[in-house]
């Protein structure tokens, strides 16, 4: 892929910008009920916050590391049987109407996958990090290959017997307000602050 952008800055001077040329690898599939796909939004208070898949310590090239300016660490990796598995159990789920709403953490993290499930819908969250973890490691690490999931409460016994060990709950959507907890408030931000945190770097476009 080769990306050109031309345009104008702020004093209408010409400007152009060229990334590298990068290997771009497209996938397109048949969706057989567009009413049946799951969007990303958390959508009711109450509905159950979960975590899907492994969150190991790696933060090597991640975007936490790069705002900190640290280098090195440990690079996610994917167990590629192991992530053939969950996605089939990510199907199934969502086959039998189990899921609510779904979301991949990719930049950023878990934490930012929340966020982005929260804003999305309007909601806020109470959310609950493991005992004897290192918060930010927990937060930011870029493991692949995991889901933000919520689900009704109703259907939290069928949801954790598709996916046993590998479904980590984290809280409940509620109310208007982000918060994260380990042991102590670490976060708490009304979803509209930031909402209109995410939104301002394009602010004037």
């Amino acid at each position: 892929m080769f990306n050109d952008f031309s345009g104008f800055d702020a004093e209408s001077n010409p400007v152009k910008v060229s990334a590298l040329p990068t290997l771009l690898i497209s996938s397109i599939g048949v969706h057989p009920d567009v009413a049946a796909a799951v969007s990303m939004d958390a959508k009711f208070d109450g509905d159950l916050v979960y975590v899907v898949g492994e969150t190991g310590e790696e933060l090597g090239g991640s975007e936490y590391n790069a705002l900190l300016g640290i280098q090195g660490g440990a690079v996610p990796s994917l167990e590629i049987e192991t992530a053939k598995v969950r996605y089939g159990r990510m199907t199934d789920a969502i086959e039998k109407k189990l899921v609510a709403s779904a979301f991949p953490v990719t930049h950023g993290g878990l934490l930012v996958a929340l966020a982005k499930v929260a804003i999305a819908g309007g909601v806020g969250m109470e959310i609950a990090i493991p005992d004897k973890v290192s918060p930010d490691r927990y937060l930011f690490s870029e493991s692949l290959g995991r889901f933000v999931v919520t689900i009704a409460p109703s259907d939290r016994e069928a949801f954790e017997e598709i996916f046993g060990t590998d479904a980590h709950l984290l809280g409940r959507v509620d109310g208007t307000v982000f918060r994260v907890s380990a042991g102590k408030t670490l976060i708490e931000q009304p979803v509209t602050a930031m909402e209109a945190a995410y939104k301002a770097p394009f602010g004037g476009y």
